[in-house]
């Protein structure tokens, strides 16, 4: 959305807001502006939080408006946030590249080539993340029934694949569901923050209509035109023809173009790291990053066994930007990447069955390839070691610090011992 002239923000009054556990700019509209399609006015009024998408922190200060200024045109329904190598934007007959906030309207499709991704987030925050080959129609249905600033409602996947994540920008939202702990956690001081909305997400493929509720899901339309649904948190459903099937966690469900829709199945479980890369790789040049893994414990009833792994490494922790995106068989279960320049890369594995069905990814593994650089200082014998930002290091046994803190200095007529880490405590 296009930001207000600084006069014209001037001239409302502005009082603070402060941001509460599962709050979300969708949620702070919707309460203060009684629309949660107004989340321009969170972003026009707190420049400071920097281009959307935005994850609010619990106590975070906003600015928000007394009054709600009329929108200047249509307001998008949703955002280009992410774009890698090439993504077009079709609106007409017409199709440009697309570029991370052009704003996404009724109608509008997005598309990605070979090796690109994208990321979309909707005005009620849900985010889609697109792979490569992938086509959607932004609201393609005209449907009345459909609010101007509607959610993700009736979008429509044509070919390819995405995953939805709903709910993922609440800050200090509840994890998804665990074992019950053995005793009832206290109670908290003070006024407990109203529960979170559930979210929902539906969408239209040539298979049928599916709904989100929640979560993370994966959605894929094949080339056949069939519709394989998988979700990872939260729940769904499918519908397709006169049949509707609910699709819980960790379950996946495949429809065909046809209408027949094929029992849900368990999901086989995350694969479990054995041996992780090191967080952080000192190197002269370039590193290789090794990692070894195993199957995830089954749940009951037995998950389906792995057939085969996919395995991913990418520059950005959103894995949009792949570096290495493999399919590899079972009995392959160990990872070597070579001629890594220096940089961050994230690192995860996931489980196909012999349906290929595609269960939760593991943990990501998070790797920083640092070659450290020294420079000499106009001080005799001394000299500084410059590193990159996002680690914390120590010389000789000292307590390791952030390097955004700054260089290290030290003597250069002796040797010493650097140790870094992700972070000042990690071992």
């Amino acid at each position: 959305p296009r930001p207000a002239t600084p006069r014209a923000a001037a001239a409302v009054r502005v009082t603070a807001y402060t941001v509460r556990p599962g709050d979300t700019c969708a949620s702070i509209a919707g309460a203060r502006f009684r629309d949660r399609g107004r989340t321009d006015l969170v972003h026009t009024y707190n420049p400071g939080l920097g281009p959307p998408p935005h994850r609010l922190r619990p106590g975070q200060t906003l600015q928000l408006p007394t009054r709600v200024p009329a929108a200047r045109g249509p307001l998008p329904v949703a955002l280009v946030t992410q774009t890698h190598n090439r993504v077009e934007l079709s609106q007409d007959d017409r199709t440009r590249p697309a570029q991370a906030l052009d704003p996404l309207f009724r109608g509008n499709r997005v598309s990605t080539l070979e090796r690109a991704s994208a990321e979309v987030t909707f005005a009620d925050e849900t985010q889609i993340r697109l792979s490569e080959q992938t086509l959607v129609v932004i609201l393609g249905d005209t449907n009345s029934r459909v609010r101007r600033l509607a959610t993700a409602r009736d979008t429509v996947l044509q070919r390819g694949t995405l995953r939805a994540f709903l709910g993922a920008l609440a800050g200090g939202a509840p994890a998804a569901p665990a074992a019950a702990p053995a005793a009832a956690p206290a109670r908290p001081v003070g006024r407990r923050a109203p529960p979170r909305p559930r979210q929902r997400f539906e969408l239209r493929t040539a298979s049928g209509r599916v709904t989100l509720t929640d979560g993370e899901s994966q959605l894929t339309v094949g080339a056949d035109n069939n519709t394989t649904l998988a979700v990872y948190s939260g729940q769904a459903q499918i519908r397709s023809g006169t049949r509707t099937v609910a699709v819980p966690e960790g379950y996946a469900v495949r429809a065909s173009a046809t209408g027949q829709i094929a029992a849900p199945r368990l999901l086989p479980p995350a694969p479990r790291w054995l041996t992780r890369p090191p967080t952080v790789v000192f190197t002269d040049d370039t590193a290789t990053l090794r990692a070894t893994w195993a199957p995830g414990t089954a749940r009951t009833p037995a998950s389906a066994a792995p057939a085969r792994w996919h395995v991913q490494a990418t520059l950005d922790p959103s894995f949009l930007a792949l570096h290495h995106n493999a399919t590899l068989p079972v009995s392959d279960t160990a990872l070597a990447l070579d001629d890594l320049r220096p940089g961050q890369y994230h690192l995860r594995v996931s489980a196909l069955d012999a349906e290929a069905l595609e269960g939760p990814f593991s943990e990501a593994a998070t790797v920083t390839v640092v070659r450290p650089r020294v420079i000499a200082t106009a001080q005799a014998h001394r000299a500084t070691v410059v590193l990159p930002g996002g680690i914390a290091c120590g010389l000789d046994g000292q307590r390791r610090r952030p390097t955004e803190a700054g260089p290290l200095e030290f003597d250069h007529l002796r040797p010493h011992t650097l140790r870094c880490g992700a972070t000042p405590a990690d071992p």
